[in-house]
């Protein structure tokens, strides 16, 4: 299978789970912060897969360099001004979307890096920093928290992001893409 073959692959396969809307796109358009993005979070040095636990800034910049290619893709879910807990079922959906995504590329001999809306929370409370994961294999890292300025891609692929939110929220994830002819 070819690079386009698969990265059309992966954005079909993103729309058939639910996806709002899904593009395939040259890594160049990215958009990166100064810094990573975690800033006031109340998850910050709480959540593994937040500082200080991930790379410093440079390093991801470096990997990011080493991909063409990707799909960003959104979920669109309506909020519920009586249910905002329910704000995070998106975000949830992404992290299972991207694993599953994951695990096709893996098949078809494709390297792959997903990377979710935002900081993992496949457990609640996180187990913490200096403790290990317990799902190290399904533990990603949101895209802000790696320094990606979501606002700012979004806006170069055409979608614009509304804060504050209203009537729904859109919950963005990002497959990397190599290998397969996709380098």
């Amino acid at each position: 299978m070819s690079g386009t073959e698969m990265l059309e692959r992966v954005k079909n396969c993103l729309l058939e789970a639910g996806a709002f809307r899904a593009v395939v796109i040259d890594t160049a358009i990215i958009d990166m912060l100064d810094v990573l993005g975690c800033g006031d979070c109340p998850e910050l040095e709480h959540n593994i897969s937040r500082q200080p636990t991930i790379p410093p800034l440079e390093v991801l910049r470096r990997e990011l360099e080493t991909y063409r290619q990707a799909v960003i893709f959104q979920v669109r879910l309506p909020l519920d001004p009586d249910n905002r807990d329910d704000i995070f079922r998106g975000a949830n959906q992404v992290h299972s979307m991207v694993l599953t995504v994951e695990q096709f590329c893996r098949e078809h001999s494709t390297e792959v890096r997903g990377i979710i809306a935002t900081c993992c929370r496949l457990c609640r409370p996180c187990a913490g920093v200096g403790n290990p994961c317990r799902y190290p294999d399904r533990v990603r890292s949101g895209l802000g928290a790696l320094g990606i300025n979501v606002v700012e891609t979004c806006s170069r692929v055409g979608w614009s992001l509304e804060f504050p939110v209203q009537d729904h929220v859109d919950w963005t994830g990002l497959v990397l893409v190599r290998g397969g002819g996709g380098t």
